[in-house]
């Protein structure tokens, strides 16, 4: 008898247990559930194309001189960073060994002017995820040799000939580092994709984590902005501008539909929330039209470091409680 009694209690508190969860359990508000939503489904297009990638650089290696091979490479490397730049707006992943940029590509390999510079052409330097990562940034920013744009100048500047398989050891180490960045690439983000987002206690402070993240995300276009003309992200595939579009879409799909954030501003500051809207836009517009970078990216900077002041001083009206 005792026996039972023991057993129930210990029933009544795992269903006390259970209930506590339950009612202490984030549920996201309507904002952020639509900007989930919005973030899973860029996210698993983001993984696949990371796949793809990865077995386009495998397949060019394999056969260097077949064009169409380093073709496919290309546009693989092409879809997997848009893709990437449409997944982080949520997840804020350090950028350090997913999109550094701008390199240094005497840093990497060889030049014509400096023909024994770079990882390739030191032959102490081993050639292993260890070491790569510890080469990255070694001692300075653009001293790169891991992410997106090492693979980017590897299959857009270099000649496929420079792939081919060969007794020279500096042509087998950079078609080993090819393959083994492509692959810490595809390890690296698909955990940083992976991981659980957080979601945030009220609806109140869900609202103001957007506004926090759109900040973000608009102070750093800003930035790359400054260097559409001068030292772009994303020079050697000639994607900069295509770069900045592509992350406006996002702000615009979260401010309009899917995600509808404006019509919650709205509701807080009709005046400033057209101004927001208006601001983005326009940015839009002019990145979509036909003029070149260079005429373009004095506009598109002021509008962007506009855009940015209008968004934080939105935030700074938010309640107290909420900062």
């Amino acid at each position: 008898m005792a026996n039972y009694q023991f057993k129930r209690l210990i029933l009544a508190l795992c269903l006390v247990a259970c209930l506590s969860c339950e009612q202490n359990e984030t549920v996201p508000g309507k904002l952020w559930a639509d900007a989930t939503v919005l973030h899973d489904g860029y996210k698993q297009t983001a993984l696949t194309d990371l796949r793809e990638l990865h077995q386009s650089v495998l397949q060019f290696l394999a056969e260097p001189d077949n064009a169409e091979h380093l073709i496919t490479a290309q546009n693989a490397w092409r879809k997997a960073h848009t893709s990437f730049l449409q997944a982080k707006f949520l997840i804020r992943p350090q950028m350090s060994e997913l999109d550094t940029w701008p390199i240094e590509p005497g840093y990497l390999d060889v030049l014509p002017a400096y023909p024994e510079s770079g990882i390739i052409s030191d032959l102490t330097l081993e050639i292993t995820a260890a070491g790569l990562r510890h080469q990255h940034q070694f001692t300075d920013p653009t001293e790169a040799a891991l992410g997106f744009h090492v693979i980017e100048f590897f299959v857009f500047s270099r000649p496929s000939t420079d792939f081919l398989v060969s007794e020279d050891p500096k042509v087998e180490r950079r078609r080993r580092i090819l393959e083994l960045i492509t692959a810490l690439l595809v390890e690296d983000l698909s955990l940083k994709l992976r991981k659980p987002i957080v979601i945030p206690k009220s609806t109140e402070e869900q609202l103001h984590q957007l506004m926090t993240l759109l900040e973000h995300s608009v102070s750093h276009l800003y930035g790359e902005s400054l260097q559409l003309v001068v030292d772009p992200h994303s020079r050697f595939a000639g994607q900069s501008r295509n770069n900045l579009l592509t992350q406006l879409k996002i702000i615009e799909q979260l401010i309009f539909s899917p995600v509808n954030l404006g019509s919650t501003l709205i509701q807080l500051n009709d005046i400033l929330t057209r101004d927001i809207t208006h601001t983005v836009r326009e940015i839009i517009a002019l990145l979509e039209s036909d003029g070149s970078d260079t005429e373009i990216s004095e506009r598109c900077s002021q509008l962007l470091n506009g855009l940015d002041h209008q968004l934080r001083s939105f935030t700074s009206q938010l309640t107290p409680e909420i900062n």
